[in-house]
């Protein structure tokens, strides 16, 4: 099965109170029995970026007939991230189309330069990495089909359940939390 993380992220400019947002959204989840207990950072794999929490007695509540719980496992947690995420799940691919001139261009071609930008430099601006095709400029998160390698702050669900029923009150709270704007992605780890 493997484990998995869901990030439900604020793409725009990271807010000066990250912080101050982080610590509403902690409180407003464990209101709304998302969340519970104390820091828990053993409820995630390796080392956290923010404050990890278990999940709380209604982060099930949603959960469709059919699909199991999620609340049982040993890494469930929900990691609050007030600073720069990096979503290394867009990159498994084997291709990807430039979005300057829609050249197809194989992984290899393009990874290291997106890696760098995303994961190395958290470099959001416009001009972030050159196309190999045609020099172009453009920012990391454009080449990308869905979600996003990089956002300004959020929430990780480790190995919660991706649906909308799971997903819709904690997209909630981000909204309040974050502003409207939201963008989500993940990966099998």
């Amino acid at each position: 099965m493997g484990d998995r993380v869901w990030y439900i992220a604020r793409p725009g400019p990271t807010p000066e109170d990250a912080e101050a947002r982080i610590a509403g959204l902690i409180s407003a989840m464990r209101d709304a029995g998302l969340i519970a207990g104390e820091e828990a950072p053993e409820a995630i794999l390796g080392p956290p970026e923010g404050p990890v929490y278990w999940p709380g007695p209604r982060a099930e509540d949603g959960l469709p007939e059919g699909l199991g719980r999620f609340t049982d496992l040993d890494c469930c947690g929900v990691e609050f991230i007030a600073r720069p995420i990096f979503n290394w799940g867009p990159l498994n691919v084997d291709a990807f189309t430039a979005p300057c001139c829609s050249a197809e261009l194989a992984a290899s071609e393009v990874i290291d330069r997106l890696g760098t930008a995303a994961g190395a430099n958290r470099d959001f601006s416009a001009t972030a990495i050159a196309c190999p095709r045609c020099g172009a400029a453009s920012g990391v998160n454009d080449w990308v089909r869905g979600g996003f390698l990089l956002a300004r702050c959020g929430v990780g669900l480790w190995n919660w359940q991706v649906a909308t029923g799971v997903l819709e009150p904690v997209r909630r709270l981000a909204r309040a939390a974050f502003g409207p704007e939201l963008v989500e992605a993940g990966y099998k780890i």
